[in-house]
């Protein structure tokens, strides 16, 4: 059997798990939309150059965000909260 701690333990992991998937969620449709709106940008006479630049920004920005979210994830398995 379940005690009653284990079971708020692991209604606080899903919980904490949820929201670190919103988060990610919320990143990648962030990007999309950066993304899409670019091209529509391009395509309405914005320099490619630019452009590009600022893709490389978003995605490295991403990529840090992303590998913020896995060291969270990793301290709070770590911490016996996952």
């Amino acid at each position: 059997m379940h005690t009653e701690d284990q079971h708020v333990n692991r209604t606080q992991r899903g919980i904490d798990m949820g929201i670190l998937n919103i988060i990610a969620y919320c990143l990648i449709i962030i990007f999309v939309l950066v993304v899409v709106l670019g091209v529509w940008l391009v395509n309405k006479g914005q320099d490619r150059k630019y452009f590009l630049t600022e893709l490389k920004i978003i995605v490295t920005l991403l990529i840090m965000s992303y590998v913020g979210l896995g060291i969270s994830l990793v301290i709070l398995g770590y911490l016996g909260e996952i």
